[in-house]
């Protein structure tokens, strides 16, 4: 994982791609999650989108609620806003491998540092495969900034092999005995 701050030279046009998933965001038709996603290749926004539940009914109750916390989406009927953003690359025609997908989830109420959720790690499991399937990047928003983290690394974190740090679970445990 890259971590880009506010000192890093290329902060401010990651900033931008992360405003214009937030944008994003406000479309979403997820009662639980509101998040965008854009998908960036060669400095040009080539897919965008945000979750989309087609049946809203099966979302209330929302059938994950129960599993919160859990980073298992497998049972959400909504399409995520990665997903939607590589389908509308698709659609376009655009081919996405080695692009970067900007993801950002909104907060229900204005937080002091803003309406952005920190992410603290990539968590669901079927985008993180499709994203690796192209070959494309995630950046999420953290706390130290813009967290970049390449196709491998996103599916290690997603599965839970990995730490956000990059360390391995056995050499976590090196770390902490």
């Amino acid at each position: 994982m890259r971590c880009f701050d506010e000192t890093s030279s290329s902060y401010g046009r990651h900033q931008s791609w992360m405003v214009a998933a937030a944008q994003q965001a406000m479309s979403s038709t997820c009662r639980k999650s509101r998040r965008g996603a854009v998908l960036v290749k060669e400095d040009v926004v080539i897919g965008a989108g945000s979750i989309q539940a087609k049946l809203p009914e099966l979302c209330d109750p929302c059938v994950r609620a129960e599993k919160h916390g859990t980073y298992d989406y497998l049972d959400c009927p909504a399409l995520h806003a990665e997903e939607m953003a590589l389908l509308d690359a698709l659609s376009k025609g655009h081919d996405p491998r080695g692009g970067m997908m900007y993801h950002v989830k909104l907060l229900p109420e204005p937080a002091p540092h803003g309406n952005w959720a920190y992410s603290h790690r990539p968590g669901c499991r079927q985008c993180a495969r499709l994203l690796a399937h192209y070959d494309v990047r995630i950046v999420l928003n953290t706390r130290e900034g813009c967290a970049v983290y390449g196709p491998e690394e996103h599916i290690r974190c997603a599965f839970g092999l990995i730490g956000t740090d990059g360390m391995t679970k056995s050499e976590e445990g090196e770390t902490n005995e």
